[in-house]
């Protein structure tokens, strides 16, 4: 089943970016959500993906990070030209972000890296304590069931890896102080 990456535009000058199977009614559910506040959905872009849809999404969300004057949690971005975004979503879901080494060996790397995590002292329910995740979830990355934890798992897992390992990831915009 393929999946897209999307954005919305609501008429706060907020734009919320993210992946789903249905995009339509998960843009529905923010449209819903938003507009007990006021806020109306004014304009939505979005794409079916070929590739690897967890790699385009935190290309997105990067590059949204990146260009916007403020975060809100995750996916949520202020200060965004919506046609810029619209654009990337575009140039993303036609790139072949599969075809990349980083992505082909995705699982191999989180195994590495909660491998590294652990060989500390940490325990693995320790480790999923800190990330928000179950003894059970650390476990099954450890056996390679999970190639691509959701961003914020992501992060934090990187997050904790700095602290404890010492080894920044300063270009995903993880640091010590972010565990």
């Amino acid at each position: 089943m393929k999946e897209s990456i999307y954005a919305c535009l609501f008429s706060s000058g907020l734009i919320k970016v993210g992946r789903s199977i249905d995009p339509k009614s998960r843009i529905a559910s923010h449209q819903e959500r938003l507009s007990c506040a006021g806020i109306e959905l004014v304009n939505t872009h979005f794409l079916s993906v070929d590739g690897c849809v967890f790699a385009c999404e935190r290309e997105l969300i990067r590059r949204c990070s990146e260009a916007s004057t403020k975060r809100y949690k995750s996916e949520w971005f202020d200060g965004l030209d919506f046609a810029m975004v619209s654009a990337w979503i575009d140039e993303i879901a036609a790139s072949d972000l599969l075809g990349n080494e980083e992505t082909k060996i995705g699982g191999a790397f989180w195994n590495l890296l909660v491998s590294q995590i652990l060989a500390t002292g940490i325990s693995q329910k320790q480790l999923g304590d800190r990330v928000g995740k179950s003894q059970a979830w650390v476990s099954a990355v450890l056996r390679n069931e999970y190639n691509e934890p959701r961003w914020l798992v992501g992060q934090a897992l990187l997050a904790v890896y700095a602290e404890v390992v010492g080894v920044d990831f300063p270009s995903l915009n993880v640091t010590k102080e972010a565990a």
